[in-house]
């Protein structure tokens, strides 16, 4: 009998309902004729490039090729060796504050950026390599940074208003050039630009505003009838992904703009996981490809959990980080930009820079756990014997030596919904060239339901394809 293997993570709130997991796995379609519908590939590593030394990376930022980091209080310029997937950074200037999450946005020439702060705005020239504080009296702090139409717009934190620099000069404001969202009485959270209109995500409802080209104010007007009663959440959920904008809003459910009509992504399991962290607002996003995958990566730093939203299948996963208490934990990824044809993410708890990268299997030498947790199994809640299970995974591409080269991947399972499970069970998923390894387990006993769980840690390449189980039974008892 075929056991489903492949899906996504879908935990109901009951676990006796549903209890599917699927960490740092996702499915990927196996295309016309083949084996299965779908297959679960392992999710990007993290190769370091360089460690800058310290506690986070705050921030990881591009402009013409040229990529500059925020490690601390410290800002970077990175040389980076495209051929030999190394870096080098030379520090080239530093900022007030040590913590806390930066944003940022970029002209031809300059890269402005904020830490959230009433003080905490910076501009760093492209042609210098020289960071300075805006020291225009009329710059009052700055929660989110965008740029659009020559002008770097920015929201006044824990305030309705925001600002547009000058022309092409984000060390110059003008305290004129202010506006309010006032389409509801609410503060604002966050600004983004979509198809050259401006978006202001406020903590209760969204306005859409257009460059109208105003002389001596605010260049920008409100778009009349665009306007959205959901709000924002946390200011760095806000993405532009997949040629629209996605965000997590007032109601803890993550949308994303069709038009000016937010369609929700997350499903109800989900929905219900997030309205039950104790915090929201501090949550943060980016997206990235990975083999013809395009996903939103968010992180809820205070819960600890990190998920992850695949358009192409428009299904859910886990990404999770072992900690030295071995303790799954957030992903380690802070922040992450676009450099040529990579994608670099910055450390949360170091200061190490990554290269994202589907041929790394660890994260940043460290372990990953890759898990699938099956739905559950059952003939009608009969007593059914499971005299084997068989595992089809892409084999014999284990490593010559050391870690890796005798691959394992480890089975439980569990007879009472997930509330207790039996003991680890191993098996070799072939050394190297052991292309046709059978992964058989022998006589796991008999119960009523089953739900069985899979485990992979070695850093190789491999794809779960299917599962089956021999059975016998199907009596009540």
């Amino acid at each position: 009998m075929q056991l489903p293997i492949t899906g996504p993570t879908y935990q109901h709130e009951s676990q006796d309902v549903n209890y599917q997991r699927c960490v740092n796995l996702f499915s990927s379609m196996s295309g016309p004729e083949g084996k299965q519908q779908f297959a679960l590939l392992p999710t990007v590593g993290k190769k370091t490039l360089v460690d800058l030394t310290g506690s986070s990376v705050r921030a990881i930022m591009e402009v013409n090729d040229t990529v500059y980091a925020i490690v601390d209080s410290t800002v970077y310029k990175l040389t980076i060796n495209d051929n030999a997937e190394t870096a080098t950074g030379a520090s080239i200037g530093t900022i007030s504050s040590f913590t806390g999450r930066i944003s940022w946005a970029k002209n031809p020439t300059q890269i402005m950026f904020t830490d959230g702060t009433t003080t905490g705005g910076y501009i760093l020239t492209v042609a210098t390599d020289t960071v300075a504080a805006i020291a225009d009296a009329d710059f009052t702090g700055a929660t989110t940074v965008v740029f659009m139409d020559s002008y770097f717009l920015y929201n006044t934190p824990d305030a309705s208003t925001m600002f547009a620099t000058a022309s092409n000069n984000g060390a110059a404001v003008n305290a004129l050039d202010v506006a309010t969202a006032e389409g509801s009485p609410d503060r604002l959270v966050a600004l983004a630009v979509d198809k050259r209109e401006l978006w202001a995500f406020g903590k209760s409802s969204v306005e859409i505003w257009y460059d109208a080209a105003n002389a001596n104010a605010f260049p920008f007007s409100r778009r009349e009838g665009a306007f959205i009663d959901q709000g924002c959440a946390a200011a760095f959920s806000v993405v532009n992904f997949d040629n629209s904008l996605v965000w997590l809003d007032d109601r803890g459910y993550i949308v994303q703009a069709n038009g000016y009509s937010p369609s929700v992504l997350s499903n109800f399991t989900i929905n219900a996981a997030i309205q039950s962290y104790k915090k929201i607002d501090d949550a943060y996003a980016f997206q990235h490809i990975d083999r013809g995958h395009l996903f939103y990566v968010i992180t809820f730093p205070t819960p600890k959990k990190t998920w992850a939203y695949d358009a192409t299948t428009k299904q859910w996963h886990e990404r999770a980080y072992m900690n030295q208490n071995d303790e799954l934990e957030h992903d380690l990824v802070s922040c992450c930009t676009r450099y040529k044809r990579w994608e670099l993410a910055g450390s949360r708890n170091s200061g190490k820079i990554f290269l994202l990268k589907s041929t790394t299997y660890d994260d940043g030498g460290e372990t990953v756990h890759r898990i699938r947790t099956t739905g559950h199994q059952s003939m009608e809640y009969n007593q059914i014997g499971v005299d084997a299970l068989e595992l089809h995974i892409e084999a014999g591409k284990a490593l010559s030596t050391g870690t890796g080269s005798d691959p394992q991947v480890m089975l439980r399972y569990s007879q009472d919904g997930g509330y207790t499970w039996s003991n680890e069970m191993y098996r070799s998923m072939g050394k190297i060239g052991e292309y046709n390894k059978r992964i058989r387990w022998n006589r796991l006993g008999t119960g009523r339901e089953w739900l069985f769980e899979f485990r992979i840690t070695d850093p190789i390449p491999f794809s779960i394809i299917d599962a089956s189980v021999d059975i016998s039974g199907g009596f009540r008892a």
